[in-house]
């Protein structure tokens, strides 16, 4: 009987030692990570050569002092407006086709479409905006921002960007 439960017990943590390397050795395989699609650039005029094609947007918006530019898989500018904190205060897009490059997927309760010659579509809660899509020619775009707007105030940042 002794035998029997020293062989049970010497079997458990054989058993036990096996599970334990394999954790380990789990845990020091790679992981795998989808690499990035966008490339940041140090300059508008270098991500734009990159991508093809120009760029105009409104400087200075709601306190914008940095930016970030990037394309992405050499097809959509990015544009990121920071304030002087490093916080971002507006993200603008550009590609060219008529598709919704905005990456916004969420659900409002205000959205209001002008079918001018730009096709806007304009995204908020309650007359006030964070976001709109258009298209413009052979190009599509997308702002996104982190203070809401009037309908009026997204209308002219919108006429200057191009």
């Amino acid at each position: 009987m002794k035998k029997i439960i020293i062989f049970t017990f010497s079997l458990l943590t054989v058993l036990a030692l096996a599970g334990c390397n394999k954790k380990v050795q789990e845990e020091q395989e790679p992981m795998t990570q989808i690499p990035n699609p966008f490339m940041d650039y140090t300059s508008l005029d270098e991500a734009e050569k990159a991508v093809g094609f120009d760029f105009t947007m409104p400087e200075g918006l709601n306190g914008t002092v940095d930016y970030a530019y990037r394309v992405m898989n050499g097809e959509m500018l990015e544009v990121i407006c920071r304030n002087a904190a490093g916080e971002e205060v507006a993200r603008f897009r550009k590609a060219k086709g008529a598709d919704d490059i905005s990456g916004d997927y969420s659900e409002y309760s205000d959205v209001r479409t002008d079918n001018s010659l730009k096709n806007i579509t304009y995204r908020g809660e309650n007359g006030m905006f964070t976001g709109a899509i258009w298209v413009d020619g052979e190009y599509t775009y997308a702002l996104s921002l982190e203070e809401a707007m009037n309908l009026d105030q997204v209308g002219v940042i919108i006429s200057q960007t191009h």
